[in-house]
């Protein structure tokens, strides 16, 4: 018999790429044999990480449609026939015995609170549709199962040791996604002038995409406190050991957030599908795991004067970190390839 084959649609960001990745390994413990490649596009990051991880990469056209003006949405379309053409091509060589997806162009499912539009479509077609969380309305799915969010497996592991803050100054992350975020980019700069009040306490790690990278290195050189600015952080297992508070947008990345114990403000993106970043922030900081200001409120000095409550209250950011700790769902990337075996690899 034939090594079972799987395709993996996943891509664009981080958030979307190595829930998918985290799935992949898994599968693969489970079954050596297992063969698995991945589709994406050459416009996200997974067009640098696949290859680096030895799995093969088919590329397509990334097209979006979801606020886009008429004639973009024309010129998208004649992309999206031929993305489908060069997908059912990969498909039929293929022949895979299961698709998985976990998000982008490539792919339909997301992996958040709340399901968007292309999540609603795709739950009733998807032979099983693996849920991060118990879903507000169960007959959007054909059939589900509750596995949580899977997460790369060297983040996982940090859910293995106890919630312990670094010492000595504070060192706040700032990780706006694997692209960086724009906003975050621009209030810290002017929230820069706020926190020299305690430059003494704090340092910060910035995370700021390719395209903000210039913006912030020429801010962040006036600093007189510690402040490094990188366009992306590879080592996320070595950035939460040492990160005392995390700044980020409340994308799937938060499931990561939960498994390090590292407590976060959240500035969900104001306008993404379905309000699905407000849904996953609200699932933290109903819990104490998280302070979410939302994008209208955002401004220097609302940011400053949370994280001034924050630099000047240590059991406040301890007690965040635990609840953080204590939302954690662990092993969902192996609850998810014990799912799909079940379904898929198991049949003879």
């Amino acid at each position: 018999m034939s090594a079972p084959r799987i395709l993996i649609a996943a891509g664009g960001t981080g958030g979307h790429l190595f829930p998918a990745v985290a799935v992949a390994k898994a599968l693969q413990e489970k079954h050596p044999d297992c063969c698995i490649e991945f589709i994406g596009t050459l416009s996200g990051i997974e067009k640098d990480v696949i290859p680096e991880l030895s799995y093969k990469l088919h590329l397509i056209p990334a097209c979006k449609f979801y606020r886009m003006p008429p004639l973009k949405r024309a010129t998208n379309f004649l992309k999206l026939i031929w993305a489908v053409g060069k997908s059912a091509w990969v498909i039929l060589r293929f022949n895979p015995r299961a698709i998985i997806g976990t998000g982008s162009y490539t792919a339909a499912p997301e992996q958040n609170a709340s399901p968007g539009i292309t999540n609603r479509i795709a739950a009733k077609y998807a032979d099983i549709s693996l849920l991060a969380y118990e879903p507000t309305s169960k007959r959007l799915y054909k059939r589900y199962e509750v596995v949580g969010n899977p997460i790369r497996h060297e983040i996982h592991k940090l859910s293995e040791y106890p919630v312990v803050l670094p010492e000595g100054r504070l060192h706040i992350y700032i990780i706006g996604g694997s692209q960086g975020a724009h906003i975050l980019n621009i209030m810290l700069g002017e929230c820069l002038p706020m926190l020299e009040k305690y430059a003494d306490k704090i340092q910060l790690t910035h995370q700021t995409g390719k395209t903000g990278y210039d913006y912030v290195s020429a801010y962040a050189q006036k600093a007189s406190f510690p402040y490094v600015v990188t366009p992306f952080i590879k080592d996320m297992q070595n950035a939460y050991q040492n990160a005392s508070l995390i700044i980020s947008r409340a994308g799937s990345i938060v499931n990561e957030f939960l498994a390090a114990g590292q407590a976060s403000v959240l500035v969900p993106i104001a306008k993404s599908s379905g309000n699905h970043q407000k849904s996953n922030a609200d699932a933290l900081s109903n819990n104490g795991a998280a302070i979410t200001i939302e994008e209208k409120h955002l401004t220097p000095q609302h940011l400053f004067e949370t994280l001034e409550k924050i630099i000047t209250d240590p059991e406040t950011l301890k007690s965040m970190s635990d609840s953080a700790r204590a939302l954690y769902k662990s092993h969902s990337a192996s609850r998810a390839a014990d799912v799909i075996s079940r379904f898929f690899l198991q049949k003879k």
